[in-house]
């Protein structure tokens, strides 16, 4: 009789294309990596619209005046102007997907792309024409482009489509981002108030309208109304009273929108910080 030795098959591992992308993955990581660079993103939108009025000697300090959530929350802002971006990152990863398959689409997946392209289209043509602040809105063009192109660039010829290859993309993006948003001045300030000071504390300022620019070490920094190029530190004891005109609560100045510039409202060209 015969021995015949029987050896166990195994086949190699294979990367396909259910585990060499996920979107959910990647997508949770990035929107990570964005929350870390708000405060820094903040700061730099603060510190090229602060510059631009008061020059860098003040506008570095007072980029650093504003508490760290307000840094967190102007870098969040300045996102807005890259809204279409993300859904021109889907569309790469799902082309992306859909290119190593090995087999041909079905005819289910090119319908649901050509509603997602649709959809995206929409998004994007909402978003150019509500979005205020026109013409900033335009930036999220070659923002959209830099990063499927980053994206392709960074994936290419590798068999898995890793976060640590395209980090870099999402930083610059964002980072692209503040240097827009600080440019058009996309800072979250207080509105204009009145402010009365204790003439027994000082008297080198004196009651009247001022803008908020942030506050640091029991120190004020303020903007006189119709002097756009003074700035003021103020000891928060010669504070006497702020009574706000519109609301307390802090916002950001921008221009209109595409529509409203199209009803006959006219579009603010102005660089940095917008005139108090």
């Amino acid at each position: 009789m015969a021995i015949r030795i029987f050896q166990r098959q195994t086949k190699p591992p294979t990367i396909g294309p259910t585990s060499s992308f996920d979107a959910l993955e990647l997508g949770g990581k990035v929107l990570a990596l964005m929350a870390a660079l708000l405060p820094a993103a903040g700061f730099l939108v603060r510190a090229i619209a602060l510059s631009i009025p008061f020059g860098p000697e003040w506008g570095v300090p007072l980029a650093w005046s504003a508490p760290l959530p307000q840094l967190a929350a102007t870098g969040l802002f300045s996102l807005l102007i890259a809204l279409p971006a993300p859904l021109g990152l889907w569309l790469a990863w799902r082309l992306e997907y859909l290119r190593e398959r090995t087999e041909s689409p079905s005819r289910r997946t090119l319908r649901l792309l050509n509603v997602a392209l649709i959809l995206g289209l929409i998004v994007m043509v909402t978003s150019v024409l509500f979005s205020p602040g026109w013409p900033v809105i335009l930036s999220s063009t070659p923002l959209g482009v830099l990063l499927v192109i980053g994206t392709q660039l960074s994936w290419r010829g590798r068999p898995r489509r890793r976060f640590r290859d395209i980090w870099w993309v999402v930083a610059l993006a964002v980072l692209l981002t503040a240097v827009v948003g600080g440019f058009n001045g996309f800072v979250l300030t207080f509105q204009p108030a009145r402010y009365e000071f204790d003439a027994n504390v000082t008297q080198a300022v004196h009651d009247g309208m001022y803008l908020q620019l942030g506050e640091a070490d029991g120190v004020t920094y303020l903007q006189r109304c119709g002097d756009n190029k003074s700035v003021f530190a103020v000891s928060d004891r010669a504070i006497s009273s702020i009574t706000y005109v519109q609301s307390g609560v802090p916002q950001a100045a921008l221009g209109p929108s595409l529509m409203a510039v199209i009803r006959g409202a006219t579009p603010r060209w102005e660089l940095g910080l917008p005139p108090c």
